[in-house]
């Protein structure tokens, strides 16, 4: 929370995400997150900001990315598990626990399908920290929008 507020306040978005109660709302527009009603769909500027963000951040951790990435391929070449890697192991982890704790789910999710998510969004996040990222995340949330 403090480093998507510290965020909002580095890109100029402090109307839109002004303090942890607006963004904890924000969090609860997701219809898959767990919490009791009062969520309300995300408009265009609040969605817009919570892509400038994202990718702010990620741009902030690109080097720690890209090493989780490189690492990954490492453990793919090799025919290794990617959680024997600590670094892989420890993300998947943290992925994996909050997923559980704070997403609803109709009945449980396999841990294979969460590792899974985790890694792809982990490679994912390395184009979103690239310079355009931000366009490529926001095109990427509109065309998985027009499937549904």
């Amino acid at each position: 929370s403090e480093a998507m507020l510290s965020a909002a306040t580095d890109l100029n978005l402090e109307s839109r995400v002004p303090d942890r109660v607006a963004l904890w709302r924000l969090r609860q527009s997701n219809p898959l997150r767990k919490g009791q009603g009062g969520r309300k769909k995300l408009d265009i500027e609040e969605a817009r900001s919570l892509v400038l963000i994202t990718c702010y951040l990620a741009k902030q951790h690109q080097e720690l990315i890209r090493r989780a990435v490189g690492l990954l391929e490492q453990m793919a070449e090799n025919n290794r598990e990617p959680h024997q890697a600590a670094l892989l192991g420890d993300y998947i982890d943290a992925f994996c626990n909050t997923y559980q704790e704070r997403m609803e789910e109709d009945e449980q999710i396999s841990t294979d399908l969460l590792t899974n998510l985790a890694l792809k969004l982990l490679v994912d996040l390395l184009f979103y920290s690239a310079p355009g990222g931000h366009r490529r995340l926001w095109l990427a949330l509109i065309d998985r929008s027009t499937k549904f």
